[in-house]
């Protein structure tokens, strides 16, 4: 089932009905339906469920009162969000009732699992990018990869196939889209976020090639913001592992592997036609920094006309959301989330994910006794901080595969302490319970008194 599940989050095709959904998005309600009815179940609570929920019910409430305030209800927040949210926790709650892996080993396999699926991913994408160079005989993934995930954006389907030899159905200029939906953007938030959080599974020669596949395809999705999260998230991690006692070895160990992943990178780049691509994107992005290249459509036409948009907003507008004065693309999380919930909703998001992060390093301290359990946790906490990198410049909890994952591992992360809890509870219990009787404490026990020793009665004389 666990691999099911994340082949499912992955991989699983998308099907229109009214939406694009996925094949999990049917399957897992039904699932949870029918685990409802199954006695013998995994308990799925713990407090990252807990955290997703009160922030769902705060949001919903928060939209709520901007739609009285401004008179105009956004059904975006006040329904849809907080649906949204609660739907993708029906996937690990399906997972866990029917999983029959012990919960302490739940989180761990999860992430191995989705290391996995990321590496197939980034050999799709991989095939995508050599097929645009012409050095595979066929279109044979590409063409696959576009029927199966459609996105056709704002370009034709004639202009998708070929555009003066840069463009495929992979993106523009070639960009990788891999199994995320036609949307190279959504593959490299995707691979940011995953591969951050499978640091700690990199370890040995196997593991070196796990990460470096994946990596090589978020570099080829050409998205800079995916591609900077990342890196914030690669120092979070190792600054998180440093502030562990005795954990300077792995640190270095850790930036050994990134330091070769890097140089593995810039091979590539140099010397092979992959890194045609990304040589193309860095000089393009240079040249629009330089203000002599082609201009960025999120700083030059969506943000000003937000910025416009937040001007003519009054003081409760700016509290609650100003939804009704701008309908358009927001290019940012942290601008949806104003515009349709204003200022509260922004703190409301960042208090959320700090309790989430927190929840990661509480879970890393207190398995500090196994090594690889901790960082995990780590990984979990660094994650968060790409994602909240991730937010400034894409709306990135729109990717519904990526939504679904962060919500399944949120869930997943306190499993192991409270599991090791209640074993550690559960065998006081049996101790205390097989104690002798002569060894078991009381507060009624009386100090045994010496007896008084009696004399041997004489006959009288």
């Amino acid at each position: 089932m666990l691999p099911l599940l994340w082949m499912c989050i992955l991989m699983s095709p998308l099907f229109e009905a009214g939406a694009f959904l996925r094949v999990d998005q049917y399957l897992c309600p039904v699932i949870f339906v029918i685990s409802l009815l199954h006695v013998r179940r995994q308990p799925a609570l713990s407090r990252g469920a807990s955290i997703i929920l009160l922030f769902s019910a705060l949001s919903a409430i928060v939209a709520c009162y901007g739609s009285l305030i401004t008179g105009k209800w956004n059904l975006q927040f006040v329904i849809k969000w907080p649906v949204l949210y609660v739907f993708n926790m029906l996937s690990c709650f399906a997972i866990i009732w029917w999983s029959k892996i012990r919960r302490d080993e739940l989180l761990h396999r999860s992430l191995r699992w989705l290391q996995i699926f990321m590496f197939l991913a980034g050999c799709l994408g991989l095939l995508q990018s050599l097929e645009h160079h012409r050095k595979l005989p066929s279109l044979i993934v590409t063409r696959g990869l576009s029927k199966v995930y459609p996105y056709y954006g704002e370009l034709t389907d004639s202009a998708h196939m070929q555009a003066s030899g840069m463009q495929l159905r992979s993106g523009g200029a070639g960009r990788i889209t891999s199994v995320f939906d036609g949307h190279p953007i959504l593959a490299g938030d995707y691979f940011a976020f995953g591969l951050i959080l499978t640091l700690p599974l990199t370890r040995g020669v196997s593991g070196f090639v796990m990460a470096a596949v994946p990596t090589l395809a978020m570099f080829l999705t050409l998205s800079r913001g995916s591609i900077l999260a990342w890196m914030v998230g690669i120092l979070a991690y190792m600054g998180f592992l440093a502030m562990r006692p005795g954990a300077s070895r792995r640190t270095v160990r850790v930036f050994a592997q990134v330091s070769g992943v890097a140089a593995a990178l810039f091979v590539v780049t140099m010397f092979t036609p992959l890194g045609t691509m990304i040589l193309w994107r860095i000089e393009g992005t240079m040249e629009t920094f330089a203000g002599t290249g082609v201009d960025d459509g999120r700083t030059d036409k969506v943000w000003p006309v937000i910025f416009a948009a937040l001007e003519r907003s009054t003081l409760a507008e700016w509290f609650f959301g100003f939804a009704h004065r701008y309908d358009g693309p927001s290019d940012s999380q942290y601008f949806f989330t104003l515009i349709n919930s204003g200022v509260a909703g922004i703190l409301l998001l960042l208090l959320f994910h700090a309790q989430l992060l927190r929840m990661g390093l509480r879970y890393s301290r207190q398995l500090n006794v196994n090594e690889s359990h901790a960082e995990e946790g780590i990984a979990f906490a660094a994650a968060i901080v790409t994602l909240l990198t991730l937010y400034t410049v894409h709306p990135a909890l729109q990717n519904r595969r990526l939504l679904t994952s962060f919500i399944t591992i949120a869930m997943m992360v306190p499993h192991v302490p409270n599991y090791l809890r209640t074993r550690i509870s559960a065998g006081r219990n049996h101790d205390r319970q097989n104690r002798p009787p002569h060894d078991r404490p009381s507060a009624r026990r009386r100090p045994h008194l010496p007896q008084r020793v009696r004399q041997p009665v004489t006959g009288r004389v």
